[in-house]
């Protein structure tokens, strides 16, 4: 039995059930359709069927009718409104990872992404949820790729050691002051970005060897320091203080000068190693 039966059924004993008040004895009687009449059979009175016609009028005037294949304007109109569907795709807000600002590719995927939820009819409180999963699946992601190059790098800072022995942090240096004399910012950039056996390639043991030799085999001629009299800080000190001199002045865009206190941290290290 279906919605529009059970109207009709209310309809046609609605003037009973205002004539003889809440259930007179017979109040079926007058019902002839068959079906009509196994459906009465459920209700106490007139009156309760009546009510759970009202009841249904109710929910149906209420219920969301899913869009079909040939939906009309009209119809995909109402639809976005009753279920919260933005009017356009710019209505749909993503929100980044705490502390994140999206990038130009962030802001691109987000705007394709927007084109397509639109014209799927995707609400704005689930596309908000979907893109929070998309985050958490990201920081996951990020998380193992980071556990993984934490490995590579104990394992690739092993085989140096072995390798280089006493001489491993000089032939470190030898290597970033190469990647830096040798390469722009962007290879910089590169070094630190391109994974290479779940490192990154500046950190790849093959990489540091190579740039090693190339740093320790570079034709600039050392600069003679004479230590201050009364000086009394080791080599190793004030090497690390010509480091933080080079970063200074690097953080300041004076390529001039940390190249110039690169030479002079060289000379350093040559007396290092006599």
């Amino acid at each position: 039995m279906d919605d529009a039966v059970a109207v009709e059924a209310a309809e046609n004993i609605d003037d009973d059930a205002s004539t003889y008040g809440d259930s007179p004895p017979d109040w079926r009687a007058s019902i002839e359709d068959p079906d009509l009449h196994r459906l009465s059979e459920r209700y106490e009175s007139a009156s309760a069927m009546a009510k759970a016609v009202s009841d249904l009028r109710r929910e149906t005037a209420t219920r969301i009718k899913p869009l079909g294949e040939n939906a009309s304007p009209e119809d995909v109109a109402a639809y976005r409104k009753q279920t919260g569907v933005p009017l356009s795709a710019d209505g749909y807000a993503f929100d980044m990872p705490q502390g994140v600002e999206p990038s130009e590719a962030d802001t691109a995927f987000q705007s394709e992404m927007a084109k397509a939820m639109h014209g799927a009819n995707v609400t704005g409180g689930q596309a908000k949820a979907l893109g929070a999963a998309f985050n958490d699946y990201v920081a996951r992601q990020q998380a193992d790729t980071d556990a993984v190059s934490a490995v590579a790098r104990e394992q690739g800072v092993a085989v140096l050691k072995r390798e280089f022995g006493g001489d491993y942090d000089r032939n470190i240096e030898y290597a970033r002051r190469a990647a830096l004399d040798f390469g722009s910012e962007s290879f910089v950039e590169f070094l630190e970005t391109k994974i290479v056996d779940g490192a990154p390639l500046g950190d790849h043991p093959a990489f540091i060897k190579a740039f090693a030799r190339i740093g320790r085999g570079a034709g600039e001629a050392p600069i003679d320091i004479e230590t201050p009299a009364g000086d009394s800080a080791t080599l190793d000190e004030r090497i690390r203080a010509k480091r933080g001199e080079i970063q200074q002045a690097l953080d300041r865009g004076d390529h001039k000068r940390a190249h110039r206190l690169d030479r002079e941290e060289r000379a350093l290290w040559g007396r290092v190693g006599g």
